[in-house]
């Protein structure tokens, strides 16, 4: 399935829409005048998928995570909350893997193949980045945009060893904010930037974030032998105040914080030895 379309005015686009969905991949791409956003979502690999309930909640962590950056970096609400549900649109009714019902009392089974997917998201692999038009509001300052940009995405990978059998499953996750905005000295009160030195009354912020997480699990002798998480936040902020036209302060705040944990599992036993062995395609 393709779509596109493409609204003009004056011989110039307005707004543009692509969007390409196949049993292997989604795509889609959207442009107007005040946000850009491209989402990819990769189905080539079903075998990693979670349940339901493990995707619903996994998306709900996402577009907390959305909400977050847009706080913090100041961005349009409603640009946002239209990726957001584009986000949520790509990334639904895939397909899942549940846990196997049997018996009158409906006794649910956790397989291997339900232990090993629990420590992942649950979720395809997907690619997501959104970027609002930057805004030049100061008029005696105009190298001062207030600008949002936000990059998120997830790949998983897995390692065979030499019988061919998976040794390895490694699940990247990857958030990225860039935004820079004004805000006024006193809390509450609207800022009306001129190009008067009287209006120049105000903070101006850039703020870079980015962070990354792992999650490793490790096989041996088709037994789940480990499972590693890992986590890095590299975080900086940089205010300049200005009163009348003066730079009266400057600040850079930087915060990084790196943790790794990990769980050894052979004592549980796993095997991924079924009629059903966990496979990526």
């Amino acid at each position: 399935m393709e779509l596109n379309t493409d609204v003009s005015q004056a011989g110039s686009s307005i707004q543009s829409l692509s969007f390409q969905s196949d049993s292997t991949q989604r795509a889609l791409s959207y442009k107007d005048a005040d946000a850009t956003f491209n989402l990819t979502t990769d189905l080539s690999a079903p075998g990693t998928l979670g349940s339901k309930s493990q995707q619903a909640q996994a998306l709900s962590a996402y577009e907390k995570q959305l909400d977050g950056a847009g706080s913090r970096g100041h961005a349009n609400k409603a640009q946002l909350a239209l990726f957001k549900s584009a986000f949520h649109a790509l990334n639904s009714d895939y397909g899942s893997n549940e846990a196997k019902t049997s018996g009158i009392q409906q006794t649910i089974t956790v397989s291997a193949e339900d232990k090993a997917r629990s420590y992942l998201s649950g979720l395809a692999d997907f690619t997501a980045s959104f970027k609002q038009a930057d805004v030049a509001s100061n008029p005696y300052k105009s190298e001062e945009n207030d600008s949002f940009s936000y990059d998120f995405s997830q790949t998983t990978q897995a390692s065979t060893d030499s019988r061919g059998d998976l040794s390895k499953l490694v699940q990247n996750t990857r958030a990225s904010l860039k935004a820079s905005y004004h805000e006024s000295l006193l809390p509450g009160e609207k800022l009306d930037l001129k190009g008067l030195k009287s209006s120049q009354n105000y903070t101006y912020h850039v703020i870079s974030e980015e962070t990354t997480t792992q999650t490793a699990l490790e096989f041996k002798k088709g037994n789940l032998a480990s499972v590693e998480t890992s986590r890095a936040t590299h975080n900086a902020e940089y205010v300049q105040t200005y009163v009348a036209a003066r730079l009266t302060d400057e600040k850079r705040t930087p915060f990084d914080k790196e943790e790794t944990k990990k769980v050894n599992l052979l004592a549980d036993n796993i095997s991924l030895k079924s009629t059903n062995p966990l496979n990526l395609k």
